[in-house]
């Protein structure tokens, strides 16, 4: 626990976490002051977040465990077990980069949007910044060269942010011929992007302007079991990543 703290206070103390707070709140202050509507408003905000978390949860995760290797190493000579190191490195990052939306976007969203679709967007937020907090934190342990691990960070972020949801309609259109409605929620099962984004615009009650996927995520999504499973998986897309990282550290030779 004492460990634990230690790198948390580290982590915080980051520039890049203290700006990414800032950057939020200016944002989201900013988005919400300029636009009447408040459903513009958290559509805008959310369009935003898909972009921004993954991106610097991704970035930020894998370059501090890079950064931190020469301190995991003198860690592990000490008679400290490497879970416990493990836990405390990536749990420090993760708790630190979930504090700095809380206050960025959180702060805002109460203030000015204290309704049900503002807290489902913080949380939803905060569990896609865990989900890819912990895709940093594994290929910063399974990839030992940083500047291809950063690579392979960028190329997942662009691969789920923007590659996946084209190649998702291609599939879909190659197969329009055939029931595609299990399809649909398979293929927005394997993407955490797509799972928050319907999660809200289901909330919102805006499907309709998704066309026949809307339909299709609403029928599936739009009641509570429906919601607690988008959520359960979002959880699951960040136990995988995490649990094969955990492995991988137990046995990576520093």
């Amino acid at each position: 626990m004492l460990m634990l703290r230690h790198i948390l206070i580290d982590v915080i103390k980051n520039r890049m976490v203290v700006m990414y707070a800032a950057f939020l709140m200016l944002l989201t202050t900013s988005v919400f002051m300029f636009t009447e509507h408040e459903a513009k408003a958290m559509v805008s905000l959310q369009n935003i977040t898909l972009l921004v978390a993954p991106l610097m949860a991704l970035v930020f995760s894998s370059s501090y465990l890079y950064n931190s290797r020469d301190f995991m190493a003198l860690l592990l000579t000490q008679p400290i077990g490497r879970q416990r190191v493990f836990w405390a490195f990536v749990g420090a990052v993760a708790v630190a980069l979930s504090m700095a939306i809380l206050v960025g976007l959180g702060i805002p969203v109460l203030v000015f949007n204290f309704s049900p679709t503002g807290l489902l967007l913080l949380l939803l937020t905060v569990l896609l910044n865990l989900v890819f907090a912990a895709l940093g934190a594994w290929v910063s342990v399974s990839i030992a060269d940083k500047a291809r691990g950063l690579g392979a960070v960028l190329i997942i972020w662009f691969f789920l942010t923007l590659v996946y949801d084209g190649l998702a309609l291609l599939l879909l259109y190659m197969f329009q011929e055939y029931p595609l409605m299990t399809p649909i929620v398979v293929l927005t099962s394997l993407n955490p992007i797509d799972l928050s984004r319907v999660g809200l615009l289901l909330q919102m009650d805006i499907s309709a302007l998704m066309g026949f996927t809307g339909a299709v995520y609403k029928k599936y999504f739009n009641s509570g079991l429906g919601m607690a499973l988008a959520l359960i998986l979002l959880m699951v897309w960040a136990a995988i990543p995490v649990t094969l990282a955990r492995r991988k550290f137990l046995v990576k030779d520093f």
